[in-house]
């Protein structure tokens, strides 16, 4: 799939799914993050397939209140890939989060380990 796909999650509990157990400290990243972000970090063992990269996956807890109405409706772990593309499935004019400029990336690691990767 590439590397630029990323896995939209509603709650913070997603997270379990997609990802490694995580300490307190990084819990606390995403919780508290003010700003849109997309999370790098090591991809749960029970994920057999899907955009793996150097064995970390790309995640994004989505707060915009329309888009995590939309995702709590579908209930599961989203993907998504932002792109240009000649043809779309639906088109909305709410703004997705995560095509805002100050989107930041970061590392996250199972012991606590926050690194940025776009700030």
């Amino acid at each position: 799939m590439g590397k630029d796909w990323t896995y939209l999650l509603f709650d913070i509990f997603q997270i379990r799914s997609v990802s490694v157990p995580f300490s307190e400290v990084s819990l606390d990243v995403v919780e508290f993050a003010s700003k849109p972000t997309i999370y790098h970090s090591p991809a749960n063992s029970i994920l057999k397939s899907g955009p793996i990269e150097n064995g970390n996956i790309r995640f994004s807890l989505i707060r915009e209140p329309h888009w995590n109405k939309l995702l709590f409706q579908i209930s599961q772990p989203v993907l998504a890939k932002v792109g240009n593309w000649e043809s779309v499935d639906f088109q909305t004019n709410v703004y997705y989060p995560l095509l805002m400029s100050a989107t930041k990336e970061l590392f996250l690691g199972p012991e606590g380990e926050v690194k940025i990767i776009k700030g």
